[in-house]
């Protein structure tokens, strides 16, 4: 299955597309004494950009975090100087993994019409835990280790909250809320090891909840569990990552 991070851009049809460019040469010409030749230039530009576009194909998830990640390493070509490596990597890290969320198939109903009817999914009465939320339980502790050397247990925190929180979302879900939406929602995996659904069970849940107020307990809960570093198997709540769920 081939998961999307958007919708697919509406095509205008030909006449839409004239009747756009009339409206906005209209608006230049009743604004014209208080454009700017930038405000002129911008107007132009606009109306030549809807007249040349084109279909575009639908976005998967993979290439919308690959320009994402590429976005964060151009900012870092300019501006690397003012951040370690670590906070770096814990950047283009948190990219990596920023929208995993999205895989649900509520979202992937709502942004893929042919999946709501194959799915049974009514989008419009169907409520939505938002991405950035599920995004963050599809990550493991011991899995964050292992992504890079400069990281250390302590990362972990601040790593999940910036995915956690990387829209501006209304926050009133706790724990087993989210658990109970990402089972129903989230399309059941195999392990390509060991045969085993990816979904974990209520320990492996707690060791990766978000690193926010409401799910503070049962973070520290999942800590008295791990023990010290590389002891226990600590998995993600969702047996998801980049490599594995996306095509």
């Amino acid at each position: 299955m081939e998961y999307y991070a958007k919708s697919k851009k509406v095509q205008f049809t030909s006449e839409r597309i004239n009747e756009i460019k009339k409206n906005m040469k209209n608006i230049e010409e009743c604004l014209k004494e208080n454009l700017t030749e930038t405000d002129v230039e911008i107007l132009n530009s606009s109306i030549t950009d809807i007249a040349e576009k084109t279909e575009e194909k639908q976005k998967t998830l993979k290439e919308h975090h690959k320009d994402i990640v590429t976005c964060a390493e151009m900012f870092f070509l300019e501006y690397g100087e003012y951040f370690t490596e670590k906070e770096k990597k814990l950047v283009v890290e948190a990219c990596r993994i920023h929208d995993l969320g999205k895989v649900n198939l509520v979202f992937q109903a709502m942004i893929c019409p042919k999946l709501a009817e194959k799915f049974h999914i009514d989008v419009r009465k169907t409520p939505q835990i938002p991405h950035g939320f599920l995004s963050a339980v599809t990550i493991s502790l011991d899995e964050f280790d292992d992504l890079s050397e400069l990281f250390s247990d302590k990362d972990f925190g601040p790593f999940i909250t910036a995915v956690y929180y990387h829209h501006d979302r209304e926050d009133h879900y706790n724990s087993p809320a989210i658990r109970k939406y990402a089972e129903k929602y989230f399309p059941e995996r195999k392990s390509p090891n060991q045969g085993t659904k990816m979904v974990a069970d209520e320990n492996n849940y707690r060791s990766s909840a978000p690193h926010h107020a409401k799910t503070s307990e049962c973070q520290r809960a999942g800590h008295k569990r791990r023990g010290s570093r590389g002891r226990s198997p600590r998995r993600s709540f969702l047996r998801l990552s980049p490599g594995r769920i996306v095509k």
